[in-house]
């Protein structure tokens, strides 16, 4: 999941730890209830266009400097995601069994990885 702005101002971030839980627990009750799905649009059509918003959308928290250097954030899919490496390109798998949706598409699930792997803030 990514998001990008505030729900209303004056609210907190939803990047604030009660306000992710909160949300992310509304979101896994519809996917089990009503088989909703979170997307964020963008008409992507090459593995190289894929690779390059998967990287961003993951380690966008760090881009930003909102974590330490090396650790995943807590408010993506990140520890979920199964296509990171180490420093060496060795594939590196989840840590969790993911709360995510499984992609639909060749591009999200397999196309992507033309690009290679994404190499995981710290290699860790």
């Amino acid at each position: 999941m990514h998001v990008t702005l505030r729900v209303r101002a004056g609210l907190p971030s939803l990047r604030w730890k009660a306000a992710h839980t909160a949300l992310l627990a509304a979101i896994l009750a519809c996917n089990d209830r009503f088989g909703l799905r979170v997307v964020h649009h963008v008409a992507l059509s090459t593995p190289r266009e894929v690779h390059n918003v998967l990287a961003y959308v993951l380690m966008n928290a760090e881009h930003h400097g909102l974590l330490m250097e090396g650790a995943l954030d807590p408010c993506s899919s990140a520890a979920w995601f199964d296509g990171w490496m180490d420093e060496e390109g060795r594939a590196i798998p989840p840590r969790s069994v993911s709360q995510i949706s499984a992609p639909r598409t060749w591009l999200l699930s397999v196309g992507w990885k033309r690009g290679g792997l994404i190499e995981r803030p710290g290699g860790c």
